[in-house]
């Protein structure tokens, strides 16, 4: 645009080609570009709307040109802004303001294209400066064709005219759907087709067919689920290291992952993974168990998986509780739906079992079709064969076992080194007290008695970066000598490990807090509020006398005391726990985990 007024320009320069770019919903006159380009034969790549590709091919035969040498190009149109009023919101948004506008970006996704809006460039005091204007009038009235000019509101031009068809790819597959807005390219001729299958190896491209239930799947793509919450380390550390040594064990791997809130940057940082993801949400609809019974593929996350070969079910206790039988029958449902669309379902380093008794026929059936269960522990292992579960069950550790993105490259505290104990406190307190108060109290009493016995400072760690985990942690160091909140709020997998490994001794009442202090080889007190605490760390370091149970929240000022006589266990036993954690962590590799799985998928294809 030149001083907010768009023309036509005839370059061969890249550079110049780049200032093309952007949308422009105001209308151009080409008649001087028709006249230039009547006047040469070298090839030529017209890019406008239809009526004006269409003005270009009648101009040439009006005057006998021959057109071989013109490869059409035509954008998907709405219409044109009329330029009065244009330029008299241009000149309103300049009074209110006080600032002149230099520039104008009709669609600037600077925040992506979901917080896509109106951008101006002004021409401020000590240079320029850009301002975004979100859902504008102005926007509004050209949806809704209130400001197009007349001869738009009426037009009939087919696009197809033109070799090739450019525009939004509005309502796209959410396979599909990229931060930064997909494209659709639409090949109407020969001529077009051989000019995008020419620089189409320069392009992340993929063919779209008429029905999103025909799109192909990706025998190198996996989708992950039931890892969305990112702000709790557990779930961040057991996506992470699977991404992590799924990529270095396949470099061609690729990944679906599905977040609830924003996840890039979280992921990015926890993985060191840029390429090769793509980052998903399973729109919620109150029919969706429904459609995932009755009718799989017309549910919305058999669709939003449509282009993933696999999909990993990754670690929890997401497949036990025999009393939670409306979340058995709906992960029953979702596991279903997913094999009879011919996904190649995992489940990954879950604890599974024991069943609900009512369900065990289909628990049965669904789990026999599912390619393979990888239990983290043996009594899941035992729990899926005595139900008849048995030619695609494994064992293998839990992947949070695994060395982190990072972990090995850098050390923060060091210098502190077994100078003070961490707690790893569980926003889930309902799971442990009858109350709040009763729950904060309770790991007050642990916390003074843990400095009592060790004389080191007492670090809260809280296991997630929820607001619920870190008001928890502030309740508890408020008015506490001694005692500190680490902020987690701002932490990554391989720096709350590290915190951990460094510390003389801790307690966890998270599963993947206890995993990391163990990893570390700094033994820890569990208190447990699920039976998945002793295959883990009872079983599988046969040091049933780290874990604490909970069985009720009644006997929560019993758990309390116990943990107590626990610490004080632990602490005249430390070298010789020390060693048995050592020697387990030792028999641990990639070779148990990753290594084993990857080969099952290799042998499927």
């Amino acid at each position: 645009m030149d001083e907010l007024k768009p023309v036509f320009h005839v370059t061969s320069d890249l550079e110049s080609v780049k200032k093309m770019r952007g949308s422009k919903y105001l209308w151009a006159n080409p008649v001087p570009t028709y006249q230039c380009i009547g006047e040469t034969t070298i090839p030529i790549l017209f890019v406008g709307l239809p009526c004006q590709v269409i003005g270009l091919k009648r101009y040439l035969k009006n005057r006998g040109i021959s057109d071989e040498h013109i490869t059409y190009v035509s954008l998907r149109c709405h219409g044109v802004i009329k330029t009065k009023i244009f330029k008299d919101y241009i000149a309103w948004i300049e009074q209110i303001t006080k600032r002149h506008i230099i520039n104008v970006k009709f669609r600037s996704k600077v925040n992506g294209w979901k917080g896509v809006g109106l951008g101006f460039t002004w021409d401020a005091e000590y240079g320029f400066k850009f301002s975004v204007f979100y859902k504008p009038k102005l926007i509004k009235d050209y949806i809704k064709k209130r400001n197009v000019s007349p001869a738009c509101k009426n037009c009939t031009r087919d696009r197809n005219d033109s070799d090739i068809t450019l525009g939004d790819a509005w309502g796209i597959h959410p396979t599909l759907k990229n931060k930064y807005g997909t494209s659709i390219v639409e090949t109407n001729t020969w001529k077009g087709y051989e000019l995008f299958k020419s620089i189409a190896h320069k392009l992340r491209w993929n063919f779209v067919p008429s029905k999103a239930a025909d799109i192909l799947a990706d025998s190198d793509k996996i989708g992950l689920l039931k890892v969305a919450d990112t702000k709790n380390f557990g779930n961040l550390m057991m996506s992470s290291n699977f991404m992590t040594y799924m990529k270095a064990v396949c470099k061609r791997a690729k990944f679906v992952f599905i977040e609830e809130d924003s996840a890039q940057d979280v992921i990015e940082a926890a993985t060191g993974i840029k390429d090769g993801v793509d980052y998903r949400s399973v729109k919620q609809s109150p029919l969706e168990f429904f459609w995932r019974l009755v009718n799989p593929e017309e549910s919305n996350l058999v669709q939003t998986f449509a282009d993933c070969k696999h999909v990993v079910i990754l670690g929890g206790d997401y497949l036990t509780n025999r009393w939670k039988y409306r979340s058995w029958i709906s992960n029953l449902v979702m596991l279903n739906a997913l094999n009879k669309c011919g996904k190649h379902v995992r489940v990954i380093s879950n604890t599974v079992g024991p069943f609900p008794l009512l369900l065990r026929p289909f628990i049965k059936f669904v789990f026999n079709n599912l390619k393979s269960i990888w239990c983290r522990d043996g009594d899941s292992w035992t729990r899926c064969c005595d139900i008849g579960v048995r030619k695609n069950v494994y064992y293998a550790p839990d992947l949070a076992f695994l060395p982190l993105h990072n972990e090995l490259k850098y050390d923060m505290l060091e210098k502190l080194k077994k100078t003070y104990c961490t707690i790893v406190i569980s926003g889930m307190w309902s799971q442990y007290a009858r109350t709040y108060k009763e729950y904060v109290n309770g790991i007050k009493r642990i916390a003074r008695k843990f400095y009592d016995y060790t004389g080191k400072d007492i670090i809260i760690l809280s296991h997630s970066k929820s607001t619920v985990d870190i008001q928890l942690a502030e309740d508890i160091v408020n008015g506490e000598e001694n005692m500190y909140f680490a902020a987690s709020k701002f932490a990554t997998p391989s720096s709350v490990r590290n915190i951990l490994g460094n510390s003389y001794l801790n307690v966890s009442f998270r599963m993947h807090g206890a995993i990391s202090s163990l990893t570390k080889g700094v033994p820890v007190v569990a208190i447990a509020y699920s039976h998945k605490y002793k295959g883990v760390i009872t079983d599988g370091y046969d040091l049933p006398e780290l874990v604490v149970n909970k069985h009720s929240r009644r006997d929560w000022n019993y758990c309390v005391q116990e943990a107590m006589g626990t610490l004080r266990y632990v602490l005249k036993h430390r070298k010789m726990i020390t060693r048995q954690i050592n020697k387990v962590n030792n028999k641990i590799t990639i070779k148990d985990t990753i290594m084993p799985m990857f080969k099952i998928m290799e042998d499927e294809e």
